[in-house]
């Protein structure tokens, strides 16, 4: 055993083997290599010394599970696997690793326990710090913000290849374990937020000389600076005149007029306000352009004039001249006014005298053209943004290409893609097929996007004149092999008869089977099902039943007897294609993986032709069927658990007697469906195991559903300040916890300011004439105040404020109505946006207060 232990001190190399497939919330994939990681024995610190992933340190060299318990460990899951967080904040995530009946060895649940690592996938962005002494915590500590839908992933792991020790708290017996194979994980995405302290745009004033111009889009981001510059708060925009222009959510400016007589109603100010206030604003000016007033389109070809494009355009990807790519254009016309008439309608780079001068201007119209296609999966678009366009067509259907000018002014046509036969060939067949098997021939086209009916064929002879006796064979190229055969080879094709385009011959082999015994056994090497025939009787043998857990698989192998001809792959395995029970994965000379995708149960049967009597010549000349059929029973394990009430607040409740009891109900759900494991209840007064019958009183767990546990508990006499935590635990070792808080009353609730303590007052505004609106707060754009929300605990008539969240008093919520105009964070209110707004804050007992908040510029 030192021995041992002076192996487990020195630093391993080890990488994640990719070996299991887990359904969120118990993993999201099987992983592949992560990096390389030195492992130490708990006292020096681990360090990655691969390149793409991060993990915590002061791990400990029980990194593995017990090769003999494989079986128990089903995955292992997170509390969340969604975290919204804050740099500078500190979230916490809760790993559990789910077990299949360890609930009687909590020391292999306590070791299982130590074995969980943690990874983040980028350290500059988020580290993660798990305390050794209990690695199913761990603390997260963002760094800097993440881009949307580039989240930081943290992984929670548990397996992999190396080796273990299991001290048996019993016996104190030590077990030096090779490692496994096996890998769980679990992952959670993390999205972190970074507030700007700042905000500016490049330059006060843009369009005098950017060419701002009308019906155009400008998107203001391309000028907005943040500080710092990994800040990822939401910005609320606004413009001056909604009459000359627009601006969307997302800070894009849409120009709608131009003004040719009042060059002041061509200029606004675009404003920007991060969620805390920062604030930047810059001054756009409008310019007219030459909007396009008509746009054709035309396809571009080498060495040939423009073809202009309307109706419908034909393609072929196959036959003789085969169309890869076809290369278009947009031409732009607009109406100005020349010396020939009035509004002349020309060419975008024509040549041509305005009205009323001698010199000749070239016309530059200001439109951009975009090109889309309604089926992009039928006919794809490579816009180049000059205007012209590459569309290359994928796979036979019509689609509707448009090239869109700024002004609005559009110009459609039709690709119809066709896909003549040009070659078939017999890609997909087996060397030898065998008597009673169903095998799945599979075809090559050329183009492979052609959708033409085919016909296959089975012939007895090379030439391909006569129809083969032994097979049949469908359209969709499923062969069956009869049960004797006649000749020991078949020659099979396929054919386009509208096409007038056929494969050539494929050969197959094939062979008379006969099977007498049919025995299939599970990865433990235990009988599932055995069929055999002994004389002219048909016996079986085995329990004809196998267990498997989701989201695990099995392999299954079959044998046959030893003087069986045909041997494992002659034999025929059938399944319910349609279930949503199981998934099998493989099958291959008579070992099959199969998967549980969820609760519920499927049979399989393996199939084969046994040989009754022969032929003088040793022939087959009657055959019958050998089957064994066994059933797939497939647990689905729990692998979370939701409370219909996470947070419940209790007021003291007293008679004459002194404080009463007090009900809580609560139902567990155990997800995902299907689930149905048994759940365990404990319970936690102010920190410490409550005693039943003393604190609390408790109704057996009932099932109210599949998957639904109801628990009734009784507080015994529950006093002001108490809290009790109330735990549902499934099979699996996960849970979700219940937070039971006795709580003072509120009889009231307003919206104090702060700076008017302590006398409790309320907000108020000053009129002109020095009147008071009361319950009203102005701000400046990009400015911010706090609310004080405070709760009578007291009476109306006697009064007692005090400061919601504290001193047993529970917090309020807050609502507002309007869009956008204030972002509220805490109790602290920004103006974002002018206008006004209703501020309303509640208590659990629905006790409302409102604020009238007016974001003045």
């Amino acid at each position: 055993m030192k021995n041992v232990k002076k192996l487990l001190k020195k630093a391993m190399v080890w990488a994640v083997a990719a070996s299991m497939l887990v359904a969120t919330p118990l993993t999201a994939s099987a992983a592949g290599i992560r990096g390389v990681f030195s492992v130490s024995d708990g006292t020096e610190t681990i360090k990655n010394t691969g390149t793409d992933t991060g993990t915590v340190t002061n791990t400990n060299s029980n990194t593995s599970v017990l090769s003999e318990n494989e079986a128990r460990i089903i995955g292992i899951a997170l509390d969340q696997t969604y975290v919204n967080t804050e740099v500078g904040a500190k979230p916490v995530l809760n790993a559990t690793v789910i077990l299949d009946g360890a609930e009687d060895k909590p020391e292999l649940v306590e070791a299982l326990n130590s074995l969980i690592r943690w990874e983040t996938s980028d350290l500059d962005k988020l580290s993660v710090d798990a305390k050794a002494s209990d690695r199913t915590v761990a603390t997260l500590k963002p760094k800097k913000a993440a881009n949307v839908g580039e989240e930081v992933e943290i992984t929670v792991s548990i397996g992999g290849n190396y080796p273990f020790v299991w001290k048996n708290k019993e016996t104190g017996e030590e077990v030096y374990v090779e490692g496994s194979d096996v890998y769980h994980e679990a992952v959670a995405k993390v999205f972190i937020k970074e507030f700007a302290n700042k905000l500016w745009f490049t330059k006060d004033t843009y369009g005098e000389d950017d060419g701002i111009l009308v019906k155009h889009k400008v998107d203001m981001n391309q000028w907005l600076m943040k500080d710092p510059s990994t800040a990822n708060d939401n910005v609320t925009w606004s413009i001056s005149k909604t009459n000359a222009a627009t601006i969307s959510d997302d800070g894009v400016v849409t120009v709608k007029k131009f003004d040719a007589r009042k060059a002041e109603n061509n200029k606004f100010v675009v404003t920007a306000v991060s969620e805390k206030g920062a604030k930047a604003s810059a001054t756009l000016t409008v310019s007219a352009g030459t909007p396009a007033s008509k746009v054709e389109a035309y396809e571009v070809v080498t060495g040939k004039e423009d073809a202009l494009l309307k109706g419908t355009k034909k393609v072929d990807v196959g036959g003789a001249d085969p169309v890869d790519s076809i290369d278009v254009k947009a031409v732009m016309y607009a109406k100005v006014d020349t010396t020939v008439r009035n509004k002349e309608e020309l060419k975008d780079g024509s040549e041509y005298t305005p009205k009323g001068e001698s010199a000749s201007k070239t016309l530059v119209i200001t439109d951009n053209i975009t090109w889309a296609s309604n089926k992009g999966a039928i006919v794809s678009v490579e816009d180049h943004g000059d205007g012209t366009a590459t569309l290359t067509p994928l796979t036979v259907g019509t689609a509707k290409i448009t090239a869109t000018a700024t002004s609005g002014k559009k110009a459609s046509f039709s690709v119809k893609v066709d896909a003549t036969l040009t070659g078939l060939t017999v890609e997909v067949y087996p060397e030898t097929a065998y008597t009673g098997q169903t095998v799945t021939l599979k075809e090559g086209r050329t183009p492979s996007v052609n959708k033409s009916a085919l016909t296959w064929s089975a012939y007895s002879d090379a030439a391909g004149t006569v129809k083969s006796k032994d097979v049949s064979i469908n359209s969709k190229g499923v062969m069956k092999v009869k049960s004797t055969l006649k000749t020991n080879e078949v020659y099979v094709k396929v054919e386009s008869k509208k096409d007038k385009v056929a494969s050539e011959l494929q050969r197959i082999n094939l062979q008379q089977s006969s099977i007498s015994d049919i025995t299939v056994n599970d990865d433990n090497d235990k009988l599932v099902t055995r069929v055999w025939i002994e004389g002219t009787k048909t016996k079986k043998d085995g329990t004809a039943k196998t267990d498997i857990r989701v989201p695990k698989d099995r392999v299954y192998t079959v044998t046959v007897g030893k003087d069986d001809v045909g041997g494992a792959e002659s034999l025929n395995w059938t399944y319910p294609t349609n279930n949503k029970v199981i998934e099998v994965l493989s099958i291959e000379n008579g070992v099959a993986r199969i998967k549980a995708t969820g609760k519920g149960s499927a049979k399989v049967t393996v199939s084969g032709v046994n040989v009754t009597k022969k032929n003088e010549d040793g022939s087959a000349k009657s055959t019958k069927a050998i089957k064994t059929t066994f059933t797939v029973n497939v647990i689905q394990p729990t692998t979370s658990v939701a409370l219909n009430k996470t947070d419940i607040v209790l007021y003291e409740k007293s008679n004459n007697r002194g404080l009463q009891d007090q009900t809580v109900s609560l139902k567990a759900t155990l997800n995902p469906k299907g689930a149905a494991d048994p759940v365990s209840w404990t319970v936690y007064k102010n920190g410490k195991p409550a005693e039943s019958g003393t604190d609390y009183d408790a109704t057996k767990t009932k099932a109210t559903g599949k998957n639904n546990v109801s628990y009734k508990l009784v507080l015994k006499a529950p006093a002001l300040g108490d809290e009790f935590k109330v735990t549902a635990t499934a099979q699996t070792g996960v849970s979700k916890t219940a937070t039971i808080k006795v709580l003072q009353k509120p009889s009231a609730v307003e919206i104090h300011d702060p700076g008017k303590l302590p006398n409790h007052e309320q907000f108020n505004e000053s009129k002109a004439n020095g009147n008071l609106i009361k319950n009203t707060k102005y701000v400046k754009l990009g400015e911010s105040f706090t609310m004080q929300p405070e709760v009578n605990v007291g009476t109306k008539n006697a009064a007692d404020w005090k400061e919601a969240g504290t001193d047993n008093v529970e917090h309020v919520t807050y609502t507002q109505s309007g869009k956008g105009k204030v972002i509220i964070i805490g109790n602290v209110v920004y103006g974002v946006k002018e206008g006004k707004v209703t501020i309303t804050a509640k208590t659990p007992n629905n006790k409302k207060t409102t604020l009238k908040v007016e974001v003045q510029p």
